[in-house]
């Protein structure tokens, strides 16, 4: 026996029933989620004197049942459904305690068509639209296939098998109710093009889906219509999005102003141009005029001269003013502070002073030899 079990998170799971039935007949377990539908289909010919299949559908303990909608069968079709049939059954343990009826009758698919009185897929105008719904409310079901040997006429099968779940003892917003009904079905199982309800196939019905949508079908896990989600997050998303970068532009402004490196301001040309540019024009000229100036200090104090950072000035006011006439910005002269003519030598120094340090000096050196 055979086991498998499709992903959760699938939509819709499909089986080629060549590729998943047993050679030999066997039993195969096929397991079930809520939310995941399964569609198994059959298109061949049968080369061997007959093939078999037996799948037993398990929901486990997430639904209460089974719609399986026949979207094509195209086999063998006589009165007692003798050749070519599909069946269901359950069992209890390992008796087989109940089957349906063998079916093998021939079921066209359908497109949806538009206009104004085809709103719904065109299976409903059909005289034997029954004959395609099979549902059964237990969570564990076999399916029988069996089909006789024909190599000249290909065959096919397509089978949409829905879990299902009764309305009264599920509260689950991810269900919804099928129209005319007790049975809800997942949410996303509705207008997707596929039928699910057991009922005129309202859940494909294009009326229907324009008032979901139009009544906040499409909803978020917690409630509440996805597009007015985005009509409140987007807005503040892109808020939050442009203040977060304004300040990282701020402060990389910032950090290249205190790093003084021209080089990485080229990562936000237009932002540093107006701000880091005139920041840095502002104290290139500050920083020429300050050199300028001290500059000039020092050539005056040292050599009585001007300079204006680019050399020394030559030229111009230098030739204009005379010899005797102080440089601009010169210390003041010594007549501008003293008025009276400083005192000669020998008015500070006596000449008999000068004859004792004389004489003095002689007899030290006389005592030394």
């Amino acid at each position: 026996m055979l086991q498998i079990f499709a992903n959760a998170n699938t939509k819709y799971s499909n089986y080629r029933l060549e590729d998943l039935c047993d050679p030999n007949g066997r039993k195969v377990v096929v397991g079930f989620h809520f939310n995941s539908a399964k569609v198994f289909t059959f298109n061949s010919t049968v080369d061997t004197s007959l093939f078999q299949c037996h799948l037993e559908l398990e929901l486990g303990k997430t639904g209460d049942g089974f719609i399986v909608f026949i979207d094509e069968m195209d086999i063998q079709n006589n009165s007692a459904c003798s050749r070519d049939y599909i069946q269901f059954g359950w069992d209890v343990g390992f008796v087989t305690t109940g089957l349906s009826d063998k079916m093998c009758s021939k079921l066209h698919h359908h497109e949806s068509e538009e206009g104004k009185d085809a709103n719904r897929l065109d299976y409903i105008r059909e005289s034997g639209y029954s004959r395609r719904i099979y549902q059964k409310s237990i969570d564990e079901m076999d399916l029988w296939i069996e089909l006789n040997q024909d190599r000249k006429v290909r065959k096919q099968l397509s089978l949409t098998v829905t879990p299902a779940r009764n309305c009264d003892r599920w509260e689950d917003p991810s269900m919804m109710k099928c129209p005319q009904s007790l049975d809800c079905i997942h949410r996303d199982l509705f207008c997707d093009g596929k039928i699910n309800c057991p009922r005129h196939a309202f859940d494909e019905d294009l009326d229907r889906c324009e008032d979901y949508v139009e009544s906040g079908f499409f909803e978020s896990p917690i409630g509440v219509p996805i597009i007015i989600i985005l009509a409140i997050v987007l807005p503040i998303a892109t808020v939050i999005f442009a203040l977060s970068l304004f300040s990282i532009c701020r402060k990389y402004i910032e950090l290249c102003h205190s790093r003084g490196d021209p080089e990485a301001s080229g990562a936000f040309p237009s932002l540093l141009d107006g701000a880091l540019g005139r920041t840095r024009r502002v104290s290139t000229e500050q920083d020429r005029s300050d050199h300028a100036g001290a500059l000039a200090l020092s050539n005056i104090l040292l050599h009585g001269r001007r300079t204006d950072g680019h050399g020394d000035r030559e030229g111009g006011d230098h030739h204009d003013r005379s010899p005797e006439s102080p440089p601009p910005n010169a210390p003041p002269l010594y007549t501008e502070i003293y008025k009276d003519e400083p005192p000669n030598y020998f008015d500070i120094v006596k000449p008999e002073d000068i004859d004792n340090n004389q004489q003095n000096s002689t007899t030290e050196e006389y005592d030394m030899n």
